[in-house]
């Protein structure tokens, strides 16, 4: 049985654009991870991954879809789930998202909708008011926060107590106090990939970098020391940077060119 889905939306793209970021979700997979390390069932939606080649219109002409349709991922949803947990990474992509939650709302009403990313991070309070079908939001990284609020909910414990959230209380939206960093990322669980079509990325030649051929997302930092005016980072993560140890990133690179 899936307590927990997570869910990769699709991604808006311009109509004329000759590029998509259609990669494989490394920090979905990451959460995915930690939650089975800690015993909590996981299923994954990954819209992007299960439909890399469907472009669907959207309300604006100008835009497009890419990924599955509102309808596949909801087929998508073991109905046992308990909890959906949904990305939202950029602001210009949340009316997209805003209308997916919000159908999730209207099919899984009992089911409780959480959303995370670096839109959530930056707009906490703004995206449960935007969007009343969002239940919680996660503020900055997500491996602690989203392991300890999927125990506190299924144990049906108080939220209050969960640093790095807001959520709806007796119809008042309330933030609570922000969550230290993750100081030694070494010891985050590796990406639980076996959850996610990797072949439709690899097998397509979809990814970032100088090499369009099979390559895998990796990651070697977090964190960033500077401050852009139109990057959410400083609340995202702080301007502390860290690093995992070189050497566990060359195991990591080692063990996916074996695969």
């Amino acid at each position: 049985m899936s307590l927990v889905t997570l869910i990769r939306p699709p991604v808006l793209v311009a109509k004329w654009a000759h590029t998509t970021p259609t990669c494989p979700p490394i920090g979905l997979a990451y959460l995915a991870a930690v939650l089975i390390g800690n015993d909590i069932a996981v299923n994954v939606v990954d819209a992007v991954g299960n439909a890399p080649d469907q472009m669907l219109p959207t309300d604006d002409e100008r835009f497009l879809s890419h990924g599955q349709s509102t309808e596949e991922i909801i087929e998508g949803i073991d109905p046992a789930t308990q909890i959906i947990g949904i990305s939202c990474m950029f602001s210009h992509e949340w009316p997209l998202i805003r209308s997916l939650i919000t159908r999730l709302k209207e099919v899984f009403p009992q089911i409780l909708i959480v959303g995370g990313g670096e839109h959530i991070t930056a707009l906490p309070e703004f995206s449960l008011e935007d969007c009343g079908a969002l239940d919680v939001g996660i503020i900055g990284e997500g491996e602690e926060t989203l392991t300890e609020l999927v125990s506190a909910i299924l144990e049906n414990r108080p939220l209050d107590a969960i640093t790095g959230i807001v959520y709806r209380n007796n119809g008042s939206i309330l933030k609570t106090a922000a969550r230290t960093r993750i100081r030694n990322i070494d010891n985050i669980a590796l990406p639980a990939w076996e959850l996610f079509p990797l072949d439709t990325y690899l097998d397509n030649g979809y990814g970032f970098g100088v090499n369009r051929g099979r390559s895998m997302p990796v990651l070697a930092t977090r964190g960033c020391p500077y401050q852009c005016t139109f990057c959410s980072n400083p609340t995202m993560w702080g301007t502390r940077w860290v690093s995992r140890s070189p050497e566990q990133v060359f195991d990591e690179m080692l063990q996916y060119h074996k695969r």
